[in-house]
């Protein structure tokens, strides 16, 4: 009778165990992406604190960028991983990444070429907007379709409701 018993002392442990995995890497990616939110968060500081001091504003940047880029990695994993979400692929994914990423450099680009008079880098926010908008564009042309325009030729008599 022990065989028929769900709940028997042998298998206890290796079902904790596969939960206890399954908490670290959730917990282990927690931890990413806070250590990436104050990365990004503190280097956009460390960006006002050059532009005061009139340093060079190209190493907050670099740790600004470098922070969202783990950001967004992270996300998209998150919303690959979710079977609830709207993008199932890899390819869906990377694509909402790049978007991501094209939208952040953008921003981040008229960020850089407002406060140029302080740090003299406008060619900076020209490299970066240029970069952004070559992300967006194949983040654009990566990003599934039928997220945007549900349908096609799988619409059918399952979309209607019999009343």
């Amino acid at each position: 009778m022990s065989d028929d018993d769900p709940a028997s002392p042998a298998e206890t442990p290796a079902t904790s165990d596969a939960d206890l995995a399954t908490d670290a890497g959730g917990t282990l990616g927690v931890l990413v992406f806070f250590g990436g939110l104050l990365a990004f968060f503190g280097s956009g500081a460390a960006y006002l604190v050059v532009l005061v001091t009139g340093g060079d504003v190209r190493l907050p940047l670099a740790v600004n960028g470098f922070a969202t880029l783990v950001l967004v990695a992270r996300t998209a994993h998150d919303t690959y991983a979710d079977p609830d979400a709207d993008v199932t692929t890899l390819p869906g994914a990377i694509g909402t990444a790049l978007l991501m990423l094209g939208a952040y450099g953008l921003v981040a680009s008229v960020v850089v070429a407002a406060t140029a008079p302080w740090h003299g880098g406008f060619e900076l926010a020209l490299w970066l907007g240029a970069a952004a908008a070559t992300l967006a564009v194949f983040g654009f042309f990566t990003f599934p379709a039928e997220v945007v325009v549900p349908g096609g030729d799988d619409a059918g008599p399952e979309g209607v409701d019999d009343e």
